[in-house]
């Protein structure tokens, strides 16, 4: 693959009705942090935020989203998509835009400079625990057949709807994955890299969980998205 590259979308942003996974708690998914584009990753002993690598594109993105809105969160989608949560407002509130698409690798480095790739992190096998973030991607549920399924809502003027789609249908190799990573069980929640690694978060025992890897989806595989582009 290559550097990323991120081509910002023309205002009025497009409303994106499609699939979708809200932030778990103010520190959850990538999120601007003192004007840097990035994650929060925890260690057993301290929490630092890991920085999107940057180049003149993401500091186009960059410089978009905090005039726009002053930062908050975005969605990176695996097949390419950039959505960003409206932060609020009695108009905004529960809806998302699509305020950019990329391409290539998604490289975060930490606060050594230590690079993560999200392209080619490394060559693990099913159940190996997961070197990068535990909460970055599109949070799915992981069948006893192997299929993925995302379920959100959206609002509309009835309140809201809930929507579900399939982003893959059943394979055995993602249901033995999964077994490995999580011994006992059969089905739960996974994320979905923005190039298309698997991973899931296991309790190992009370209090304390471990990230795990369990496959590859490649994003060229998933189907055309863009119907739900309003």
């Amino acid at each position: 693959m290559s550097e990323l590259e991120v081509e910002m979308e023309r205002k009025p942003f497009d409303r994106w009705l499609g699939p979708y996974s809200p932030a778990r708690g103010i520190q959850h998914g990538l999120r601007f942090h003192a004007g840097q584009l990035g994650v929060w990753s925890s260690t057993a002993t301290h929490k630092e935020f890991w920085t999107v690598q940057r180049n003149a594109s993401v500091d186009r993105l960059t410089r978009a989203v905090v005039q726009t809105w002053g930062g908050g969160r975005l969605l990176f989608l695996p097949n390419g998509y950039i959505i960003k949560p409206l932060p609020g407002g009695e108009d905004e509130r529960g809806k998302r835009v699509v305020v950019a698409t990329f391409s290539g690798e998604l490289v975060l480095e930490d606060s050594d400079g230590v690079e993560f790739n999200f392209a080619e992190p490394w060559n693990p096998s099913p159940g190996a625990e997961w070197g990068g973030p535990s909460t970055l991607g599109l949070e799915c549920v992981l069948e006893s057949d192997g299929s993925l399924r995302c379920d959100w809502y959206h609002p509309d003027e009835f309140g809201r709807m809930s929507d579900s789609c399939y982003i893959a249908g059943p394979s055995a190799a993602r249901a033995r994955s999964f077994k490995t990573a999580r011994p006992g069980e059969a089905s739960g929640r996974v994320h979905i890299t923005p190039n298309g690694y698997v991973t899931t978060n296991h309790q190992v025992r009370r209090g304390v969980w471990e990230t795990r890897f369990l496959c590859f989806v490649d994003p060229n595989d998933l189907e055309d998205w863009s119907h739900w582009v309003e």
